[in-house]
């Protein structure tokens, strides 16, 4: 994980993290003096949850007592691995989240998502069972939202293409049916 430059906010070499004199940025010239906690260059380790941190380790901002595995994305703190939040690749501590879940900034919330798939089998069922003739309006439309949407996140909770698949074979089968029904009418007045 690289550290910026208070400045520019350019990547600081490795090399002012052994050094306890004063640098300067490469980028911009600004002098830093660069002190970095082991912590900083160590990624998630499994099994890290309760360790104690020993002397010269970072310790967790939240839990002192344990050691820092990870630091927050957004603000910088050490977190241990009980404390970290892993979101959208990035670790997070939790009063980071919290305050950006509050302030509905910078972090998308998915808390609820449309089921298409749901409404195409309603457009292709609901015209149907009521009365055919709005099965006119309701097939094509079960198409197009199963067709439009085949790709689309279906819910927050896994599911499969069932629903999208049953839309379709319904709404083929009452056009099938209206094609037939149509048809039949048209042979009955030539023939009358």
């Amino acid at each position: 994980m690289p550290v910026p430059c208070a400045r520019c906010q350019a990547p600081v070499p490795n090399y002012f993290f052994v050094t306890t004199n004063w640098m300067r940025c490469p980028s911009c010239g600004t002098e830093l003096l660069v002190r970095a906690f082991p912590a900083l260059f160590a990624g998630p380790q499994a099994g890290a949850t309760g360790e104690a941190s020993l002397a010269g380790e970072a310790g967790c901002f939240y839990h002192a007592e344990k050691r820092a595995v990870v630091t927050c994305h957004q603000c910088g703190r050490f977190l241990c691995a009980l404390c970290r939040v892993e979101f959208k690749g990035q670790d997070w501590c939790p009063g980071c989240l919290e305050s950006s879940s509050r302030k509905r900034k910078q972090v998308d919330f998915e808390n609820h998502r449309v089921l298409y798939d749901s409404a195409a089998l309603a457009f292709a069922t609901f015209p149907f069972l009521l009365f055919f003739w709005p099965s006119v309006i309701g097939a094509p439309l079960a198409l197009y939202v199963s067709i439009r949407y085949w790709k689309a996140p279906t819910s927050i909770l896994p599911r499969t293409k069932v629903r999208f698949l049953l839309a379709i074979v319904l709404a083929l089968g009452q056009l099938a049916l209206m094609g037939f029904i149509i048809y039949a009418i048209v042979n009955a007045r030539r023939l009358a």
